[in-house]
């Protein structure tokens, strides 16, 4: 993981705003973010523009064009593709599979709140752009339902950042740079990993809800019959 975060903090350092872009549009475009997540991509270009790498506005403009654009392939993916998709060997299919019934059901339930929001839920946005194309969904429904969830979604982690990079300012004087980084770089760890366990814990708790009503309804029908 640490590696991993080295790694990360090397190609936002080198790109700038264009590995934003990148990893924001294969995120939901080619499924990259059941494996790893934007956004503590996009929160830790905004600390470094914070810091005068770069500008934030130039951050906020990536964040936003490769999640749309991510978002218009996945679409694509799943109007072509169908469930196809998800149901291959991969280690892809394996994590899709994983949270596609989170991703179905919040989609049949809601599909407006679905696109626009469920892109708060890490794992779930990922595979929502695909619930959509293979839906009855048209397309121009889900371009605007999709800009307002871009819109939301990137000014979430955008204000993170730029709350992180102010306070990463404050830590750098007393702890000194080099300790900063080090507990900046713990925090992303423990905030990714605290994410992947909620969403992890969401999926499970409904794959066990219709379990339990099915063995209430079976419970229901031998008092009935007795």
């Amino acid at each position: 993981m640490e590696a991993l975060f080295a790694d990360l903090t090397d190609a936002i350092a080198a790109y700038g705003p264009l590995a934003v872009f990148a990893m924001t549009l294969v995120e939901t475009g080619f499924l990259v973010g059941l494996l790893l997540p934007a956004g503590p991509t996009i929160v830790l270009a905004t600390v470094l523009a914070v810091e005068g790498n770069f500008a934030w506005e130039l951050v906020a403009l990536c964040t936003a064009l490769g999640g749309f654009c991510g978002d218009q392939i996945g679409f694509v993916l799943g109007r072509r593709a169908g469930r196809r998709v998800l149901e291959g060997k991969g280690v892809f299919a394996r994590r899709a599979r994983r949270h596609r019934d989170a991703a179905e059901e919040i989609f049949g339930r809601h599909a407006i709140v679905a696109v626009s929001f469920a892109r708060l839920i890490s794992f779930v946005r990922t595979l929502m752009p695909v619930a959509a194309g293979t839906s009855h969904m048209t397309y121009r429904r889900f371009v605007a339902y999709d800009l307002l969830g871009v819109a939301v979604w990137a000014s979430a982690h955008i204000a993170v950042g730029l709350a992180a990079g102010e306070s990463w300012r404050r830590v750098a004087r007393l702890m000194g740079v080099g300790w900063a980084v080090l507990f900046a770089g713990a925090a992303a760890v423990v905030w990714w990993l605290v994410k992947r366990r909620l969403a992890a814990r969401r999926v499970r708790t409904r794959r066990a809800r219709p379990a339990s009503m099915d063995r209430a309804r079976s419970s229901r029908t031998e008092d009935e019959s007795a």
